[in-house]
């Protein structure tokens, strides 16, 4: 038995072992790995975006977000919403699309949460990878491989580090769209379906774009349907119709834009469009600077980076109309001159709208990313069909292409680095604002003039009525307070918890900011609190909460105020705006609040304050000097 259980064993290890070696050897063949390390590297851009967006991503409303689509719910939720809401003008756009997207996100889920239209936003970005690898295989002769790295490239573009506070915001919906749309427009186009079918898609395609956002309205001239082929005599349309598809085309585009344009404004909040000869200059330079902020390294002018990538694109350009009046063909440049158009006459409209006379510095936010990453890929684009086309002409290619390509990329690959690196700490800027937007909203039933409130970019008295109109219906994330708890913290509480912390102590900053320290521990969860309260004794024995924060030593904002040195490791510092705070002597008291539980426990301590005037601040402090 013995004998036959070792043969046995013998023969399973020698299975096992035949087995691995024809699976390692299928794996770690040459051609396996000529397709998974391109595929591999074209994914990471991919879910390093969605992992600085899920370890970041705050469910509170911000900027714009309150009044599109923020206004539009709650008319829906009093029932008075009207067409005339959802096709109401919002800067130069009409969002009557994005409005229903929010709406049906909003009708499916029973909430208000702006993570649900930055999880859309990131699979539309994703829907734009697969479209270019389709535009790619259509457009290109390239083999696999070469396709893949070239795919790899387009989402190194596509998911830059510029655009990582754009997958934050949820109005950025707004502008990314007419962009995903132009490529499936593009990809209509390439296709083989006859042309009255490319018409009736891309004129849907163009009217979702153009009521998204207003330079969707570009695709009615860029989107405009091709032949993909040449046609025989036996099979082409009729000429008699194809004008007329083509009329109906450009009928539904006139209409489309003369309804956009009906009882438009100018927003009041821009400066007079462009429109004069001196105004050229000006234009160009906010042009330029546009495209060129994407990859710009950092302490580098955009201008001057923006002046590069155009002379490469205009080069390739031309380069591209001599190979196809050479070879017959412009299907292989064509996606890649429409897409990069798109965002230069993008820009243009950006610069003409009156936003070059704010100065240079009003072309560099990122919001600009979500169109300006187009021209980059049809720059990317235009380089690969090239290549693809001298390559299978024969041709070699010459040491000054060979040097200007490895410049180029060189430059991409320095701005990508710079600006990630750049990113990274913005965006941990970004998320401590929206934690502490987010903790004023909360609380709004208990300090409705919490100066926070202004982090939202939008006057507070909106955000306050928005906040509490949508959460009768419990439809706004985050959820607010609930009343008791609310109640609450206006009570100066006889008794003190000394086991949940006290607080320590209190002073005014020169720059009157008031400098908070202490410590706010939960026993039974051996933790920090969840956030702090802190009031101050009014003249009816009560308290009146003025400001909310979370409990840490943790934020950007109080690097240089204290010495942690010298403060409890379980502790916590705050810097607070006392703007709702009254003149004079204060005495503050404060309360560590379980929000999972709904408690609020008084902390030990009462400070005093003098809420002076920042003269008597400054006087006090060259005294004691």
């Amino acid at each position: 038995m013995s004998d036959v259980g070792t043969s046995l064993s013998t023969r399973l290890r020698a299975s096992v072992v035949r087995r691995w070696q024809l699976i390692s050897g299928l794996f770690f063949s040459r051609k396996v790995r000529s397709l998974v390390i391109p595929f591999l590297v074209g994914l990471f851009p991919i879910a390093l975006t969605q992992r600085i967006m899920r370890s970041n991503w705050i469910s509170v409303p911000y900027y714009d977000d309150w009044y599109h689509p923020g206004a539009q719910i709650v008319s829906f939720l009093q029932g008075t919403l009207r067409f005339a809401d959802l096709f109401g003008q919002h800067n130069e756009s009409r969002p009557l699309f994005p409005h229903l997207y929010y709406l049906l996100m909003f009708v499916f889920t029973g909430r208000w949460d702006v993570k649900d239209a930055m999880v859309l936003m990131f699979v539309m970005a994703c829907l734009a990878s697969v479209f270019l690898f389709e535009l790619l295989r259509r457009a290109t002769s390239l083999d696999l491989p070469s396709r893949l790295w070239v795919w790899a490239l387009f989402n190194f573009v596509l998911f830059c580090p510029l655009e990582y506070e754009n997958f934050l915001w949820g109005i950025m919906l707004l502008p990314f769209t007419p962009g995903i749309a132009l490529l499936g427009a593009v990809l209509i186009s390439l296709s083989g379906l006859r042309l009255r079918w490319k018409i009736v898609t891309n004129l849907a395609l163009a009217f979702l774009a153009t009521y998204s956002f207003a330079n969707g309205m570009l695709l009615w001239i860029l989107a405009a349907p091709i032949y993909a082929e040449r046609q025989s005599i036996a099979t082409e349309n009729r000429k008699v119709d194809s004008t007329g598809w083509y009329a109906l085309y450009a009928l539904c585009g006139i209409i489309s834009i003369a309804f956009y344009f009906r009882n438009y404004v100018h927003p009041a909040q821009l400066p007079p469009s462009a429109g004069s000869f001196s105004d050229v200059v000006p234009f160009l330079h906010f042009l330029v600077a546009w495209i060129g902020n994407l990859f710009v390294v950092t302490g580098a002018d955009p201008f001057l980076f923006g002046c590069f990538f155009l002379v490469v694109f205009v080069a390739l350009g031309v380069a591209a109309i001599r190979v196809a009046r050479r070879q017959g063909n412009f299907r292989r440049f064509y996606p890649w001159i429409v897409i990069a158009v798109y965002a230069l006459l993008s820009g243009a409209m950006v610069a003409s709208s009156g936003r070059m006379r704010f100065g240079i510095g009003s072309a560099l936010p990122s919001r600009y990313a979500a169109v300006s990453v187009f021209f980059y890929l049809g720059l990317a684009g235009l380089g690969a069909s090239l290549y693809d086309a001298w390559v299978a002409s024969g041709h070699s290619i010459r040491p000054r292409i060979v040097f200007a390509s490895g410049l180029t990329m060189g430059l991409l690959t320095a701005g990508w680095l710079s600006s990630f690196t750049t990113e990274l700490a913005h965006v941990k800027i970004i998320h401590e604002q929206r934690k502490d937007l987010a903790l004023a909203v909360q609380w709004i039933p208990a300090i409705p003039l919490n100066p926070d409130l202004v982090l939202a970019e939008v006057p507070p008295k909106v955000v306050a009525e928005e906040a509490i109109a949508l959460s009768r219906y419990d439809a706004l994330r985050p959820r607010l307070v609930t009343p008791s708890l609310a109640s609450i913290v206006h009570e100066n509480s006889p008794r003190e918890e000394q086991s949940v912390g006290m607080l320590g102590t209190a002073r005014f900053s020169t720059d009157h900011r008031l400098l908070l320290t202490g410590i706010a521990w939960l026993p039974y969860r051996n933790g920090r609190a969840d956030c702090v309260v802190v009031g101050y004794t009014n003249s009816s024995g009560g308290l009146t909460p003025f400001t909310v924060f979370q409990p840490t030593y943790m934020r950007e904002r109080l690097k240089g105020r204290f010495d942690f040195k010298r403060l409890p490791t379980n502790g916590f510092a705050a810097v607070i705006d006392p703007a709702n705070v009254p003149m004079g002597e204060l005495t503050l008291r404060a309360w560590a609040v379980d929000l999972r539980m709904g408690r609020a426990l008084p902390m030990a301590g009462a400070v005093t304050v003098d809420n002076a005037p920042v003269e008597r601040n400054s006087a006090a402090l060259t005294k004691n000097l």
